[in-house]
């Protein structure tokens, strides 16, 4: 007798416990990550702010430069002209340079969020016996006793309740 490929798993089905959780919705509703990105998002507004005055600045000396064009030797015009230059290089790079830098730090604390989400789960498929755990956007069709987001949200809010937003690294 040739045994059916659905038959095998629905004789497996009886003894496995599968559970279900939806990753994306606990990164969009866990409290620490909300905050963190309030945070990273401020700091970073400050930060746009702070080049804003920069370029305001460097295009008010660049209109004065021009004014002076006229009483200026062609070299010495050339060289301001290329400090000025070099003043907007440097501030580009600045800006780069800080993007970046919230990038990565933003980047480090998703990675321990998924670290510890990933306990939680692994927490709560031992307290269930669970064999597998599904991500729910693997999964087209589940009987609801089997989804844990939400009691894995609960953890996750009680185990990491925020992320304070690192200091900048000089």
């Amino acid at each position: 007798m040739a045994l059916l490929p659905g038959f095998a798993l629905a004789q497996a089905e009886d003894s496995l416990k599968v559970m279900v959780v939806d990753t994306q919705r606990i990164y969009r509703e866990t409290a620490a990550l909300k905050q963190l990105e309030a945070g990273l998002n401020s700091r970073r507004s400050t930060y746009l702010d702070e080049l804003r005055a920069k370029e305001k600045e460097l295009r008010v000396a660049d209109r004065g430069l021009g004014r002076q064009r006229s009483v200026l030797s062609s070299e010495e015009f050339s060289q301001r002209r290329g400090a000025l230059e070099q003043q907007k290089f440097t501030l580009q790079r600045e800006l780069q340079s800080r993007k970046r830098a919230i990038d990565q730090r933003f980047a480090k604390a998703m990675e321990r969020l998924q670290d510890q989400l990933s306990e939680i789960v692994q927490e709560i498929a031992e307290r269930r016996n669970a064999d597998l755990v599904l991500a729910k956007n693997a999964v087209i069709v589940t009987k609801p006793g089997l989804e844990i987001t939400e009691e894995a949200l609960l953890e996750l809010n009680r185990w990491l309740p925020r992320f304070d937003v690192p200091a900048e690294e000089n």
